[in-house]
Order: C-alpha cells, then sequence, then structure tokens
C-alpha cells in the first residue's frame, strides 16, 4: 500500500529524516497520524517545514485514476439523446449543493447509476472549475453512456468540443472492488479532493462491496457490516461539511410486496 511506503523513499532532508527515525517515524502512515504541532515540538523545526514535509508525503499517495476522457476514448460512441430539463431541475432543489450528504436509493434497474453519471456532468456545468471523484465499486460506469448524455448537455449549453474534452478530464474513476481497496481510497480521500479540487464526490455503491465482503445473516456478521457502514458514514458527513465538497451515497434495495385477495 502507499501509506506503507518508507520516508526515506521520498525527498525530505537527510537530517530530518533522522530525526523522524528517532521518533520510531518511518513510513508515511507513521507520519500522517501526527498533528503538525507535533511535529514541530518532536523535529524543532519550523511549522512552514514541516508543512512541506506533509505535502511530499501528499504528493506520494495521490491515486491513480482513470479520467472519463481516457474512458471514452476506449469506447467512441456517435449516438445523441434527447434533451431534457435534469440541470435545471438539480438547480431547483439543490441537490449539488455543497458540504451535503446524500443517499440516492431504489431498487435494482431503475436508473440510479445514469442519474449519479448526469450529476457529473451538471456538477461540471456548474462548477466548471471543480472536478468530481467518482468511486466505483460494481463497474457500473459507462463510459458510453457517459458520452452520450454529455454530448448532449454541452450541444444544448452552446459548449465547444474543447470544453467538453476539459470536463471528461476533470471527472476521476477510482475502480475499488475490496473492502481494503475502498478502506485505502477512504483514508485519503481528503488529500484527493483537495488536490483535485473536487466539488463533488460519488460512492456507487457502498452497500454493494460490503455485502460481498460480509456476507451471511449471523448476528456477528450483521453488526460488523452496520459498524462499517456507519462509521464510513460518519467520516463522510464530517467530510462534506468542512471540505465543503457535495457526497452522493449509492445504494440499492429491493422491495417486496405482497398483496392479498379473497
Amino acid at each position: 500500500k502507499m501509506s506503507s511506503k518508507p520516508l526515506s523513499s521520498l525527498k525530505i532532508p537527510r537530517n530530518i529524516l533522522e530525526k523522524l527515525h528517532h521518533h520510531s517515524i518511518y513510513k508515511i502512515q507513521d507520519l500522517i497520524t501526527k498533528a503538525p504541532m507535533e511535529l514541530v515540538k518532536l523535529l524543532s523545526i519550523p511549522l512552514q517545514k514541516v508543512q512541506l514535509i506533509f505535502d511530499t508525503c501528499f504528493e506520494n499517495l495521490a491515486f491513480d485514476p482513470t479520467n472519463a476522457l481516457d474512458l471514452i476514448k476506449k469506447n467512441p460512441v456517435e449516438e445523441k439523446l434527447p434533451n431534457d430539463n435534469f440541470d435545471k431541475l438539480i438547480c431547483e432543489i439543490g441537490i449539488l449543493r455543497r458540504g451535503l450528504l446524500s443517499e440516492v436509493c431504489g431498487p435494482p434497474g431503475v436508473g440510479k447509476t445514469q442519474f449519479l453519471t448526469q450529476l457529473c456532468i451538471t456538477n461540471s456545468l456548474i462548477y466548471p472549475e471543480s472536478s468530481t471523484i467518482y468511486i466505483d465499486t460494481e463497474n457500473n460506469f459507462s463510459s458510453k453512456r457517459f458520452l452520450e448524455i454529455a454530448s448532449e448537455k454541452f450541444l444544448t449549453k452552446e459548449k465547444s468540443e474543447e470544453d467538453l474534452i476539459k470536463m471528461t478530464k476533470n471527472i476521476f474513476v477510482f475502480k475499488k472492488f475490496t473492502i481494503s481497496e475502498f478502506e485505502e481510497i477512504l483514508r485519503f480521500i481528503e488529500c484527493e479532493i483537495i488536490t483535485r479540487n473536487s466539488s463533488l464526490l460519488i460512492i456507487d455503491s457502498l452497500a454493494s462491496i460490503v455485502r460481498r465482503e460480509y456476507s451471511g445473516s449471523d448476528s456477528s456478521i450483521l453488526n460488523e457490516r452496520s459498524l462499517f457502514l456507519s462509521k464510513c458514514s460518519s467520516k463522510l458527513k464530517a467530510m462534506a461539511e468542512y471540505l465543503e465538497v457535495s457526497v452522493k451515497i449509492f445504494s440499492k434495495f429491493k422491495t417486496y410486496v405482497q398483496l392479498k385477495f379473497s
């Protein structure tokens, strides 16, 4: 894991590195758990130098997502969709308001993933200088569908092809299929949001990745699942507020309706 990378492999001055080792700080994960002022005291260096060390660590923690443009190049498409009033509705009801955590729920096949795809594009129109982070845990992100919707929206907004390309470069797709992979990206998601100037974070989906690894109906498993979801939700809610980012979590559920006729 990137957080296990030794500090000796980074561009940190030797004298500071020796002080870090003296305090049993050998890896990135050891350092980033310390508060900046704590390191100022331990290392006897100015806060500005401590910040430079943190910056070096965060640069080496940067993940390597696939942007939407690269995905589109692999799956080119020329079709167009009819126009709709989606953008206007989203603006009126404030779904993309920053600092807000929301959950998108519904049964399979109702169109939740398409809704999230449209949110990515609408967010780019509202906040053109920011980016979107899309964490895909089910391989649901469709570059073909994305380009269909994006092309139509940008056409009706009288945007240029250059604007469309810029937008696709600012949609960062992380494909994480296991709990360990998801926990790794979640641990450093604040760094990703700040580094990429993101205004929207989409998780598609949180519940499914948990069900895959916490399968079964045993009470202990259900408790572990609930604790994990609760911990993730609490962190995402707090992060949405203090980083002023809009967070959208996708969840699917099955509804069973039984009709009784006499």
